[in-house]
This record gives C-alpha cells, sequence and structure tokens, in this order.
C-alpha cells in the first residue's frame, strides 16, 4: 500500500469511536489496563507492576470510576477514569496522592460534585490529523456530556506538567506547591 504524502487526509482514514463503560464491563477494562499498564508501569515506573495480575495496571479505585475510552481499529487509543466523590473512598488526592497539595490545601478542596480524574493515557503509535479530533478531546467531550446528566461540577486531575495545556491549549489551575515521588522505581 502506498500513502500519497501530498494529501495529509490520507492518514486521518481511521475512525475513532469513544465508550462510556463500568468497572463490570471486563473486556474494555482489561484492554485499557493493559495501556495503562505500558506507560504507567513500563515508561514511567510510577506504579509498581502487580504479580497476581502481570501486564495490567489495575487498582481499587477501578471499581468505583466511570471509565472512558477512544477506540479504532487497533484497540484503545485513549483512556480516562472519572471517580466521582464519594466520602467513604475519598479520591487519590486523599490517600495515594495526598503528598501533591499540602494539608491546609487538602482542605479546602470542594467535593459535593466533584471527580477525579485519572490515569489518562494516549497509545503511543496514533497519529494526529488536524482533519479529526484528537482522542483527548473526545474523551474530555464525553466527560462534558456525563457531568451535565450526573451534576458533576468540579474536576481535579493529576497529570505531568503542562501536559493537556499543551495538547488541548486548554488553561489549568495547579494546586501543588510542593512534589513527592510515590513511585516505584526499576532497579
Amino acid at each position: 500500500m502506498t500513502l500519497n504524502l501530498s494529501n495529509p487526509l490520507n492518514l486521518c482514514a481511521i475512525k475513532r469511536k469513544v465508550h462510556l463503560f463500568g468497572p463490570d464491563d471486563s473486556p474494555r477494562l482489561n484492554e485499557c489496563a493493559r495501556l495503562r499498564y505500558t506507560y504507567f508501569v513500563q515508561k514511567r515506573g510510577w506504579v509498581a507492576p502487580n504479580p497476581v495480575y502481570p501486564d495490567v495496571e489495575q487498582d481499587s479505585y477501578d471499581e468505583h470510576c466511570l471509565h472512558l475510552g477512544v477506540w479504532d481499529n487497533k484497540g484503545v487509543t485513549a483512556y480516562l477514569r472519572a471517580l466521582p466523590f464519594d466520602f467513604h473512598i475519598g479520591f487519590m488526592l486523599d490517600h495515594d496522592l495526598s503528598c501533591l497539595i499540602e494539608n491546609e490545601d487538602q482542605k479546602t478542596l470542594l467535593r459535593d460534585g466533584a471527580v477525579e480524574l485519572s490515569r489518562l493515557v494516549v497509545r503511543p503509535d496514533i497519529v494526529f490529523c488536524q482533519a479529526d479530533p484528537h482522542p483527548v478531546e473526545m474523551l474530555l467531550r464525553l466527560l462534558y456530556r456525563e457531568a451535565k446528566m450526573r451534576g458533576f461540577r468540579r474536576f481535579y486531575i493529576v497529570v505531568e506538567e503542562g501536559r493537556l495545556s499543551v495538547a488541548l491549549g486548554c488553561p489549568f489551575a495547579s494546586l501543588v506547591r510542593r512534589i513527592c515521588f510515590l513511585m516505584a522505581r526499576k532497579p
């Protein structure tokens, strides 16, 4: 097959679909957990591998989250999870990532109608085209639709500095005053 590179729209021929699913959709969640594993465990070393479930990255928050994914003909393209605030569960920012926010700032986080977004990942071989929406944009549009239906009004997300601002041109306010590293480092 030969691509006509003078017409960049040929690179955009892949159709992508966005899906919202729950923790009970094992096939989709497992595929997303494998993508999460390649980024958060293998590439970044931020999460320790799970000896019981090799090649997947899952945690106890997954069963309480809404899961959003974008698929193309090769499989999952992008993934994001949304954890609606629940007093008994809390957020990762309350537990695993509490070191990212000073105690006085932690107390000021508004919880009513709040959602914590995490595990944002995009498959590394994705070709982005101006003619098509960015997979992260697709996830955020679906999240916006769900937020309106479910009454979500506040969003907290932990991402690498500048990542969303650069990709989408969206401003984000930082809550972080100091950084700590809670990551499993490869020996």
